[in-house]
């Protein structure tokens, strides 16, 4: 009886669960749809190929990947609904989606998801983070990854897979599956490029000190030209693998003409091979120099090159938009080069012509030119690049872009600083010497923050950061003389500097919480001997009153200058200049009176904004902040009595050195190929001096606080304020001035 219970249990469950969950069986996939919910993405289809023993991922077709691959990476977007229901909640697991490879006619299909048993010793791993739910819909972007490293497999496409490969065109179908739910007519292809991008990547440009900046967009559309018989159609299967950016001096500082303005004829360019009979690109066309003029306001309204040709250029067909029914001379030059990615990184990459060629991957969205002068203008103009690949050699190389930007005008512009003001001859340099901020080219780094507390809690009151400020200079000269290391050494820094974050604060709050448990522990056992030993401690405390032997002291406040108060009224009057010091003292104790010493780190920061107008009449937005870091000796006085315990006052004084560095910014912090910063401004270092007084509070007094609720080690916890005069002798914008500060005071046994 009992068994026959259980059976009519388990299937009234089962019945149950199938009424309330839509089976996988009877679900359907469709397009994504990002109107569904505010928070979803529907990214575009895309196949990243990973070879044998690469971390860097690559676009292969399939015969050239079929026999050396590690994983591939495919990324689509779908919609997951129950369409006969929309009101049973799906029975979701992201075990149940997949991929399918079919060939061309959809036929002998080979599926690959987590929840399949056999998958051919291919490792199936699934990211549904950009998936969103609405109304029992999943909607949104997956990512399966396929593994081929295993040994069986021994880094090849396996056999099933590579029969459905269409060897004629390169290509191999990928279906979006879950479970058994397929919709064939979400396939796309995973095969070659077949010509150059139509449309011509997105591009701005921004005035920096001593420096120009051009931040990059991949193009709207990746739709590619194929070139058939005589004319040129649309195709959308296009992978798009980075820019490669012209600049050239156009007019010096003073207005002369100069490079390739004093050059006009001095352009040589090639016509586009795709847009010439599918021609070899060896036909060189003729440009005219279009020169800048006052009228374009930075953001040249010319996009034209002006370049003649006599060969026959090729219409577009009727599927294409307006703007591309034909093609221009113009639009088709491309670069005097036979390869873009052969560029160098800079200068030194000069092709054929009065200009200079950088290639620009598509991982990087910015570049810079440092190293400038001031009121020189510059243009500036820019292709997009495909993933070409060429099915009788089997070997990838891009192809430009049937149109490029328009013609660009940017000139490196002097933004004034309060340093340069006070001294006119500071020299600026075009990067921080700290060596977290080299390598990650961002002062707001993760990395830079994760340190920057490091710094100040642990290597400061340690005596180590003015070590590492003798040797900053050195390091990260030489790391950016060597812009590869940076992301791998920004990577390193960045996780170490967590780590020790993380760690350091739980081995505190653990530290407290032994501390808590032993006490209660031991009251619980020894609770006679705990009263007692609180009854004479408590004497201890109103007869003998312990003195404390050290101190830890986390202050913050303002700095209210007096030497250069005219600078900071002109430079940062909007905001108050806000300081940070950590440090602490040794104590020693004659009677009441104590001489404490010890050291500090402080740190002061203030920012600003404004504009200046450049050569090219365009009024550039900046930043500018100032930051300092300082550490000193200090040696103090202070008196405390136990009949007068909640306020001991006392007097301090310290010396010191002290890091300024103040510098302007536009915004924008871009990985620069050139190895050259945005960012310019004025370092200098300089012996700092300081005196001042300070009123402690005794909150424990106030509070009632006995002093065995504090711990072991604990004496007592006090409220600061100070007042102390700091003098600064620099030649830069100085923190000589008040300093009103409060915070917190740790007395400890």
């Amino acid at each position: 009886m009992k068994n026959v219970i259980l059976v009519f249990f388990y299937l009234y469950l089962n019945f149950n669960a199938q009424l309330s969950y839509a089976q996988t069986s009877n679900l359907a996939l469709d397009v994504c749809d990002s109107t569904l919910t505010t928070n979803v993405t529907c990214s575009a289809s895309s196949v990243k190929v990973y070879a044998a023993n690469s971390y860097t991922a690559s676009f292969m077709p399939p015969v050239q990947a079929k026999d050396n691959i590690s994983k591939l990476v495919l990324t689509y977007s779908i919609k997951l609904y129950n369409p006969a229901d929309a009101t049973i909640p799906i029975d979701y697991s992201n075990q149940n989606w997949g991929v399918r490879f079919v060939d061309t006619n959809n036929g002998s299909p080979q599926d690959y998801y987590l929840s399949n048993k056999s998958n051919d010793n291919v490792t199936v791993e699934v990211n549904d983070t950009g998936m969103r739910t609405v109304n029992n819909v999943y909607v949104g972007t997956i990512i399966v990854t396929l593994y081929f490293t295993d040994a069986s497999i021994n880094n090849k496409l396996p056999a099933k897979v590579q029969n459905l490969i269409d060897t004629s065109n390169n290509a191999l179908g990928i279906i979006p599956i879950y479970s058994s739910s397929v919709n064939n007519s979400l396939k796309f292809s995973w095969q070659a490029d077949k010509g150059a991008m139509l449309y011509p990547p997105t591009m701005s440009v921004t005035s920096a000190d001593s420096a120009i900046v051009v931040n990059l967009a991949a193009p709207t559309n990746l739709a590619a030209a194929d070139s058939t018989s005589t004319n040129l159609t649309k195709t959308t299967d296009n992978t798009f693998s980075g820019y490669v950016l012209l600049y050239w001096l156009d007019r010096d500082a003073n207005g002369v003409a100069t490079g390739c303005k004093a050059n006009p004829g001095g352009w040589t360019f090639y016509l586009n091979p795709v847009s010439i009979n599918n021609a070899a690109q060896n036909t060189t066309s003729t440009c005219t120099y279009t020169p800048y003029n006052i009228s374009m306001l930075g953001g040249g309204t010319s996009s034209a090159l002006g370049c003649t040709t006599t060969s026959t250029l090729l219409p577009f067909d009727s599927t294409l938009t307006s703007s591309f029914t034909n093609l221009t001379a113009d639009t088709a030059a491309v670069p005097l080069t036979s390869n873009p990615t052969l560029f160098a990184s800079d200068s030194t990459g000069t092709p054929v012509g009065c200009y200079y060629a950088v290639y620009i991957p598509s991982t990087q969205s910015s570049w810079s030119k440092g190293n400038l002068t001031n009121g020189e203008i510059y243009g500036v103009m820019a292709w997009a690049l495909n993933n070409g690949y060429d099915t009788n050699a089997q070997i990838s190389f891009p192809k430009y872009s049937l149109a490029h930007t328009p013609i660009y005008y940017v000139s490196p512009v002097n933004i004034p600083l309060a340093s340069t003001d006070k001294t006119p001859n500071l020299p600026k340099t075009e990067t921080d010497c700290f060596v977290v901020t080299a390598a990650s080219s961002d002062v707001n780094s993760k990395s830079v923050f994760y340190w920057r507390i490091i710094r100040d809690e642990y290597l400061t009151p340690l005596g180590l950061t003015s070590f590492y400020y003798s040797k900053a200079q050195k390091w990260a000269a030489w790391l950016n003389d060597h812009p590869k290391l940076k992301p791998a050494t920004n990577f390193i820094l960045e996780y170490t500097g967590k780590s020790i974050y993380y760690t350091s604060g739980f081995i505190k709050k653990s530290a407290e919480q032994v501390k808590s448990t032993y006490h209660k522990l031991m009251s619980l056992i020894f609770p006679e001997a705990s009263a007692q030993e609180l009854t004479d401690e408590k004497k201890n405390t109103v007869e003998t009153f312990k003195q404390p032997d050290y101190d830890i002291f986390i202050i913050g406040g303002v700095l209210s200058p007096t030497e250069d108060k005219k600078l900071y009224d002109k430079y940062y009057s909007t905001q108050q200049t806000m300081l940070f010091e950590l440090g602490g003292n040794q104590l020693f104790w004659l009677g009441n009176l104590g001489l404490s010493v010890g050291a500090l780190g402080r740190y002061l920061t203030n920012s600003s904004s404004g504009s200046v107008t450049t050569n090219t009449g365009v009024s550039q937005e900046y930043t500018r902040s100032i930051y300092s870091l300082s550490g000193e000796i200090i040696v103090g006085l202070r008196y405390r009595h136990p009949s007068f315990l909640y306020i001991q006052p006392g007097v301090f004084g310290g010396i010191g050195y002290l890091r300024l560095r103040e510098e302007a910014k536009t915004g924008t912090s871009p990985q620069s190929s050139d190895g050259s910063n945005l960012s310019s401004g004025v370092t200098v270092w300089s012996p700092i001096y300081e005196v001042g007084a300070n009123l402690d509070i005794s909150l424990s007094s106030i509070f009632a606080v006995n002093p065995w609720e504090l711990g072991l080690y604990l004496n007592d916890i006090l409220l600061r304020s100070s007042v102390s005069y700091n003098l600064n002798p620099s030649t830069a914008i100085s923190t000589s001035g008040v300093f009103i500060q409060a915070g917190f005071v740790f007395l400890l046994k």
